[in-house]
This record gives structure tokens, sequence and C-alpha cells, in this order.
């Protein structure tokens, strides 16, 4: 077993691990102790043949008189075998509550970890992730993590079980004793195929649910677009292939179970004909008691075979362990700096001082030098491709840039707490970010609903001309959206994402594109407004259709990742060929 796989088991259940194994050494303990003594007390019944009770003539009372448990007579030896039995039973039990507290909060805390890594996660590690991977470690890898701990727990028991009856075994006789070992070893080796087999097809079932995962996670981001062109088929013929392999590698792993278990009992009594067989073949007799004997080591391979069982059940979980740890140890390889260092203000103006960017060996942003003035409205426009998104994500500090510096007012970037930059952002994007909740708890982001956020919501709504969506719904503020904002138009998803961020009252709001999916009346109304917001916020647009920038303070055209022209409107209009080339494009379209 991979040591990793019991750090790891540390790292979630922490001392409670500790006490698990605590409890089940105690717990062998007492029953070796019950055991002892009865299998003891039966020896000398079997083989005395005069009155009384001698523990000195037994080996097994000699050893527990070592311990410095006393016996002395036949009444005294059952009371204390009962009174071992019932501690072990009380102890069990505590166990038990354990186990089940353990695997009750494993799921919690694994999901919790996952969460908090994704928030700490960069941004460009996040976007090469595959989101149908991510989804099926937080649910079905992460059961299955579950499973694991519990199956390696239970192989933990049964180790300390047989290794104690083993001991005991050792006492009562030392050459079935060796013999056993030594059947054992050969019992484990055998094993080992079994053990690859089972690793193998954990992979199998593992890369099955992620591929699957990964498909169902773009037909429920797709699905208008896959209902209305017919494209299910394509579809369902991949993710049904994924499903079959997922089946098929879940059904040999619980065969190969089955099997293991069904041959347990024919395994111990195979295994006991070897021994006695061996047993015999030296000392050319098998006396009553070596019979008796061979009911405790019955009982040691029983639980040398449910230790193999529980380790193999364990082993059909490996790739799921990996997949979790795997992930976990990738985002948290890539997490941001953390988010300390000093708060962020800005009363002058940003700069950007000959900023590039590189991804995937690709030139994106080149020596790039601007100027945002504190409560101006700033245009970026170009071609698809140009770089303008990629501009405003290392303004955001989504991406940190390759080389150059931002500075807020006259403090680096590098030196703000990005947690404290990004609460003075706002952010709205090309496609809309609408969450499966109400529109109150969209716009508010889950704020209380007191009267002073609730007037500031209703100030909101107008500002964004959704009083109408209001007054559809008898529910109103409290109307569910669906997912992705189904029951919404694409223009009032866009203006669900402005409200949310004129409700958070950032400093900077950068808008991605934010009309594109607008209607001209819809756009020259949010136009509107975003003209009576000019001077009140530093206010970033992408544009796409330019006449959303045609009253900013300043507009940036860029072209291959470089600025090429700057000014306003205008001066644009009349002075940059490439700012003219985009209106002749637009109007073209």
């Amino acid at each position: 077993m991979k040591i990793k796989y019991v750090k790891s088991f540390y790292h979630y259940l922490g001392v409670n691990l500790i006490y698990t194994v605590v409890l089940s050494i105690f717990v062998s303990f007492f029953d070796s102790i019950g055991i002892g003594f009865f299998i003891g007390l039966a020896q000398f019944v079997f083989t005395t043949d005069t009155a009384g009770f001698n523990a000195d003539n037994n080996a097994i009372f000699k050893a527990l008189t070592s311990l410095g448990v006393e016996s002395s007579s036949v009444r005294q030896v059952l009371f204390i075998g009962i009174i071992a039995f019932t501690i072990k039973s009380i102890l069990y039990y505590l166990q038990q509550i354990l186990n089940a507290k353990n695997t009750a909060n494993l799921v919690h805390k694994q999901r919790q970890a996952l969460v908090n890594s994704l928030e700490y996660l960069s941004y460009p590690a996040f976007i090469k992730h595959d989101f149908g991977h991510i989804q099926n470690v937080s649910t079905t890898e992460i059961t299955r993590f579950n499973y694991a701990v519990f199956s390696f727990l239970n192989g933990v028991q049964y180790l300390i079980m047989a290794f104690v009856y083993l001991c005991i075994s050792f006492l009562l006789n030392y050459q079935i004793s060796i013999i056993i070992l030594i059947v054992t070893l050969l019992f484990y080796i055998s094993y080992s195929p079994l053990k690859k087999y089972l690793s193998h097809l954990s992979g199998q079932f593992t890369q099955a649910n992620n591929s699957y995962n990964s498909l169902l996670f773009q037909i429920l981001n797709n699905f208008k677009y896959i209902k209305s062109t017919f494209a299910f088929p394509f579809f369902s013929k991949r993710i049904n292939t994924h499903i079959s392999n997922a089946e098929k590698a879940n059904y040999n792993t619980l065969r190969a179970s089955a099997i293991t278990e069904t041959m347990r009992e024919p395994i111990l009594l195979i295994l006991l004909c070897i021994i006695l067989a061996i047993y015999y073949s030296i000392n050319h007799t098998i006396s009553i008691f070596a019979l008796f004997s061979l009911a405790l080591f019955y009982r040691t391979l029983n639980y040398i075979i449910l230790t193999q069982n529980n380790f193999q059940r364990f082993n059909s979980y490996e790739a799921s362990l990996d997949n979790i740890l795997n992930l976990l140890d990738d985002f948290n390889a890539n997490k941001e700096p953390p988010f300390s260092g000093k708060p962020f203000s800005f009363t002058n103006k940003i700069s950007l001082e000959n900023i590039s960017l590189s991804m995937n060996s690709s030139s994106i942003l080149k020596g790039i030098s601007i100027e945002i003035p504190k409560n101006m409205t700033i245009g970026v426009v170009g071609i698809s491709g140009a770089g303008k998104t990629s501009l405003v994500n290392v303004i955001s500090g989504l991406i940190p840039p390759s080389s150059g510096k931002i500075l807020f007012d006259d403090l680096d970037s590098s030196e703000i707490d990005l947690s404290d930059l990004r609460r003075h952002i706002g952010y709205v994007s090309q496609d809309p970010v609408v969450f499966n909740d109400s529109l109150y708890n969209n716009v508010t982001l889950w704020s209380e609903k007191n009267p002073e956020n609730k007037i500031r919501f209703d100030k909101i709504i107008q500002t964004t001309y959704l009083e109408e969506l209001l007054s559809n719904y008898s529910n109103n503020e409290d109307t569910l959206l669906g997912e992705k904002g189904i029951i919404l138009s694409g223009g009032q998803k866009q203006r669900v994402a402005i409200a949310r961020e004129l409700f958070k009252s950032p400093d900077i709001i950068i808008m991605d594109e934010a009309t594109s999916s607008l209607d001209t009346l819809t756009e020259n109304q949010i136009r509107e407004n975003l003209d009576e917001l000019q001077g009140s916020y530093t206010l970033i647009i992408i544009a796409h259709r330019l006449n959303t920038i045609r009253n900013a303070d300043i507009i940036y055209v860029l072209e291959n990742g470089m600025v090429v022209a700057s000014g306003n409107y205008d001066r644009l209009i009349k002075e940059s060929s490439a700012f003219q080339k985009l209106i002749q494009q637009q109007r073209d379209y």
C-alpha cells in the first residue's frame, strides 16, 4: 500500500484515524484475552484426567498471567473471559461509531477542500482543466474515496486481529503457527496478479467516468444548440460508449470481489487441510488438542483472508484515490500568490507600463503602455483576436503579465492584495453570468433583503430597464431565473449581469462586449445608462459595436496585441486608419 494514501487519510481524518487504529488494537487485545481463556480452559478439559485446575500447566494461562491477568479456578477463568468479551463488545461499538463519524465527514471535508482549492486556483490553470473531470472528482470519485477509507480501516482491523490470534496460536502450537505463516505468505503472493488486475480495472472505471462527465457537462451547457440541430445522436453515441466502458469495468471489479468472497470458505478449508497434512507429515500423529487448535487457526486464517479481501477492495479504488489526489495537488501547485498585501485604492490613474503577455508559446500582448484616468470612460476596440479581453484580464489581476508593470497611482499591482483589488472591480462579460436563483439574489449576490438593500435593488432595476421583467412574473424579484437564466432573453440576461455589478458599487467596471447580445433599442438604453455613469466610475468598455464607446473619454485601438491608436471618437475617425477600417467593417456588416 502506498504511504501517500495513508497520509491522505490522516490529512482528512486527523487523530480520528489514530483513535480508530488504537481501538482496533484494544478490541483485538480483549478479544484475545477472552478467546485465550476459553481455549486454555478447553485445553485443560481435553487433556487432564485429574480433578482441579492448574493454570501453571497451560501456555495460554502462563502468558496471560505474565500480563497481570490472574486465574486460579475454572469459575474465575469463565468470569474473566466473559468480562473480556463484554469490554471488547463495548470498544467495538465505539470503534464502529467512530468509523461512522469518519465516513460521514469525509465527503464533506473533501468537497470543502476541492472548493477551497478552486477558490485560490489561478485563472490560467483553471482554463486548462476539463470541467467534466472536476465534476467527476466532486461526485463519484469522492464517494469511492470514502469506500476506500472504509475498506482500509476494516483491513487494518482484521490485520490486527489476525496478528493477535497468530500470537495465541504460537502459544498453543508453534509448529502449526510456522506452517500458517508460510502458507499465508504464499497465499498473499498468489493474490499479486489479482491486485494488478483490480488496479487496472479501477483506472478504466475512473477514465470512463471522467469522459462521461465531460460529455454530459458539454450537453448541459450547449443543450439548446444540440437540441435544435439534432446533434444529440452524435453525443449519445460517444457518451454511451463511455457508459458501457464504466459499466464493464465496474462489473468486472464486482465480479472479482464476488469470486473472492465466495471462495473465502473453500480457501480456508483447503488451507487448513494443507496445514493439517504438513503437520501430520512432521509429527505422524494428530492429537485431540491439535484438532481443537485448528478451530482457533481457522479463525486466524479467516481474519487473514478478510484482511486480504478488504485490501483487495481498497486496490479497486486506487485510481479514484489518485484521481482526487492528483487534481488537488494540481490545484495547490497552481495557486495564486497569497491574498496579502497593501489595500487597494487609487485616486489618480491606472498605468500600464510596457505590458507583454505570452501564453502557450503565443505572444498575445506586446509592449502595451496606456493610462486609465480615474472616473473616466475608456474604450478598447479591435478585431477579434487583437488582445482586448486579455488586456482587461491583466488589469483585473486574472492573468499576471509576462513582463511590464501595472500601477494604481504609484503602487505596483504585485504589492496589492488581490482579493481587495477584485472587490473593487465589476465585470460584465460577453457571456452573461446568471445563477440558478431568484432575480433578487442574482443582482444582490444573496444580500439580506432589508429596506436599504431593497431600495438599492429597485433603483438598479430601473437603471437597467428590468421593471418589465418584474411585472411579467407574479413572484416579482423572487422569480427563479433557472439554470443560466433559461427563462430570460439574451438582452435580459445581459441586463441582469450589468445590474449585479452596479449593485456592487465598484470603483472600476469592466464591460467585455457587454452589449453585443442586445437589440438596438436595448443597447441604446444601456448606452444611455453608461453615459449617465460617466464620472462616477472608471469604466473600461470592450466594444464590438462602436456606437457603445462613442462618448468614451479615451479609446485605444488594438491590432495584433499592440496599441496602434488612441484618442476620442471624433479624433480617431479623422486620424486613425485602423479605427476607420473598423468603422467600415461594421457598416459593411
